[in-house]
């Protein structure tokens, strides 16, 4: 099933003229709101909307890194100088775990928000998920940017749970009560939860778990992971895959299942680079290299080339589902990042 048929199926060529329109109006956005864009285009001889150009050109402009965002927020605080919307605008603010000791905010407006829950509902409905159907979400949501998965299922029309983490029994007597048939979670917690009802002498099968859907790390498309877990709870396990600072389900699997397609699109656009140089990489059957995000439709915080550090492989077969553009599997990180229960 398709969420948003028109879009998801579009031709690329199309997509892309579309993208140009929306790349245009997005830098014209950072130059006339964005204080930190502002000053590092300039900084990189860019002085104005005009002279970036279009998204053809997008190579020649600088990265961003997640530490240019912590430092502006450092230096002003709350949300820091790439805040481009007014603060009486946003209407959810959310944080990333603060491993370095303190937190990135990340504030969204009402659009804003409302493009996270789109590719939610884009992502989930490909992994198979419907209205009407009752979940459990094994997800450490709290102030993370996680939480915003709950607007995706309010559009989609399904029937929530939010357990979290750190009560498995509370999270297994919730599926059994509730009679949920579908479960979000990381891999790791999918076979956590394997061995947590083996040892609590409960049959996986008798949960009744017909979807699972993945994400928070890498793994979640591991033919041995995903075998296993299959096999454990007889259901279908699905990956998606996030980066809060852009999206929630940015690239989410469907009954394919041979790698996650672009759910973002239209909101955002994707290149593939090589890591260590930073040169672009053709979309090919087979590439790897890292994925950059540039936002195309965003108020409050966009980001233009934004490194996302995730390393993964390409699969341009088509997609008999009618889906268009690359697919693509997750294999690490090109940083050192530790990820713990979905947050970095």
């Amino acid at each position: 099933m398709i969420y948003d048929q028109e879009t998801e199926t579009r031709p690329l060529d199309e997509q892309f003229a579309i993208d140009r329109d929306s790349f245009r109006r997005q830098v014209q956005y950072l130059f006339s709101r964005s204080p930190f864009y502002q000053a590092k285009l300039r900084e990189a001889g860019f002085n104005s909307a005009a002279e970036v150009g279009e998204l053809d050109d997008i190579a020649r402009l600088p990265f961003t890194e997640k530490d240019e965002i912590r430092a502006t927020q450092a230096e002003s605080p709350p949300f820091g100088a790439h805040l481009a919307a007014n603060e009486e605008d946003l209407v959810r603010i959310f944080s990333t775990s603060g491993t370095t000791g303190v937190p990135c905010y990340l504030g969204l407006t009402r659009n804003d928000l409302e493009m996270y829950a789109t590719n939610v509902a884009r992502g989930y409905t490909a992994a198979g998920f419907r209205r009407g159907q009752r979940l459990v979400v094994g997800f450490n949501a709290g102030p993370f940017v996680a939480g915003a998965v709950y607007y995706g299922f309010d559009r989609m029309g399904c029937s929530v749970a939010p357990v979290g983490t750190g009560n498995t029994e509370r999270l297994v007597t919730a599926i059994q009560r509730l009679r949920a048939t579908g479960i979000s979670c990381t891999p790791s917690y999918g076979l956590y939860l394997i061995d947590w009802c083996g040892q609590a002498g409960i049959d996986t099968r008798s949960l009744g778990i017909t979807n699972m859907i993945t994400a928070g790390e890498p793994g979640g498309g591991d033919p041995m992971i995903r075998g296993r877990i299959e096999e454990a709870f007889g259901c279908q396990v699905r990956e998606s895959m996030g980066i809060g600072d852009i999206s929630l389900s940015v690239w989410a699997e469907d009954d394919d299942g041979n790698g996650m397609n672009f759910m973002a699109r239209g909101f955002a656009h994707v290149e593939l680079i090589e890591p260590s140089s930073g040169e672009p990489i053709p979309w090919e059957d087979g590439a790897e290299g890292e994925l950059v995000y540039t936002a195309l439709q965003r108020e409050s915080m966009p980001l233009l080339r934004f490194h996302s550090r995730d390393h993964v492989i390409v699969n341009m077969q088509p997609n008999p589902t009618g889906r268009t553009g690359p697919r693509i599997r997750c294999i690490g990180r090109t940083d050192d990042m530790l990820i713990v229960r979905g947050v970095n």
